[in-house]
């Protein structure tokens, strides 16, 4: 009997304990099931949230390069009208004449023959004598007034010379002398009789009258003549060039026009050319009166080949630059 009671008692022991376990399971696996699904839960948020925020990349179109079109060399010349006086020739004007290619056009500056200008090899005087000193000086003349290198010309006579449209499209057909190839002549005059009048526009050069001694003279007006430079050329900006003296140290004759011509074609103004007080120069000086023209006066330098650069800050005033001519040039 009391075996069986101790085998009862163990029963319902067992029961017990194997029913604690089976709640401790249940809650354990609950608990677990819960987790799980709270696991589930923030794993679909966020999802859900990256989904939401998620863009395509936007594949930008591919930049089209497009390459500029590269522009002709535009083309001046000196249109020279000529009259024979014995055996003096003499300019009846003169004509800067640039053709642009690229729009097909013709533009021109004319000066008249009674404009003064610095005739290297010559002097100061008239545009009508610009030939006294040979055509490159007239050239070199020419280029020191607009300030764009000129290197060709044509002389044509006195009775064709024009600033009319109709006459530029033929200076081609009566020159008289050009240093001009017959290749370059050929392709210019086919493309001056193809451009349209309505592309052609030459221009007076203004002037003013200049009261000096007994007779009055005239002058072109520069920054006039800069600002029609700047329109007829299609500058960018104005041209603003150092401006220069030339004075002869040596006595030697012509000597000052050949260093202003080479100081010309550098690109620099050459404003007066005369001789120096003295013709005992030993070397050549090259005075600028500014530190910041001492580049310019370095380029003058390189240019002729030979001079001695000085700066003088207390003599500022007419000039930038002053080139005295010594006995140490180079020039033949």
């Amino acid at each position: 009997m009391t075996d069986k009671i101790r085998l009862d008692d163990n029963s319902r022991y067992v029961k017990r304990l194997h029913s604690r376990v089976m709640r401790k399971r249940r809650v354990q696996i609950a608990l677990l099931a819960l987790v799980i699904a709270a696991g589930l839960a923030w794993v679909s948020i966020t999802t859900f949230n990256a989904l939401k925020n998620f863009k395509l990349p936007v594949i930008a179109p591919a930049k089209q390069t497009v390459q500029k079109k590269k522009l002709k060399p535009k083309t001046t010349i000196a249109v020279i009208g000529v009259e024979q006086r014995e055996y003096e020739q003499y300019v009846s004007g003169v004509t800067a004449i640039v053709y642009d290619p690229n729009k097909k056009k013709i533009n021109g500056l004319a000066f008249d023959k009674d404009i003064r200008m610095q005739i290297p090899g010559y002097g100061l005087d008239a545009v009508e004598k610009l030939l006294f000193a040979g055509a490159d000086s007239a050239v070199s003349a020419i280029t020191n007034v607009i300030g764009i290198k000129i290197d060709k010309y044509v002389m044509i006579d006195i009775d064709d010379y024009s600033t009319k449209k109709t006459a530029t499209k033929k200076i081609f057909d009566s020159i008289i002398e050009t240093n001009l190839s017959v290749k370059e002549q050929d392709d210019l005059e086919s493309k001056f009789k193809k451009t349209d009048v309505a592309n052609i526009n030459i221009l007076e050069a203004p002037s003013r009258l200049i009261a000096v001694g007994k007779e009055p003279y005239k002058q072109a007006k520069k920054n006039e003549v800069k600002r029609l430079v700047r329109v007829l050329w299609d500058l960018p900006k104005p041209l603003n060039r150092p401006r220069v003296i030339v004075l002869n140290g040596v006595g030697a004759s012509g000597l000052a026009g050949k260093v202003a011509m080479k100081i010309i074609d550098s690109k620099y103004e050459v404003i007066d050319i005369k001789n120096a007080k003295s013709f005992n120069y030993k070397n050549t000086i090259i005075i600028v009166y500014a530190q910041k023209f001492q580049d310019e006066a370095m380029s003058i330098q390189k240019a002729l080949g030979y001079g001695k650069i000085m700066l003088d800050p207390d003599k500022q005033g007419l000039t930038d630059v002053t080139v005295i001519i010594g006995k140490d040039n180079k020039e033949k």
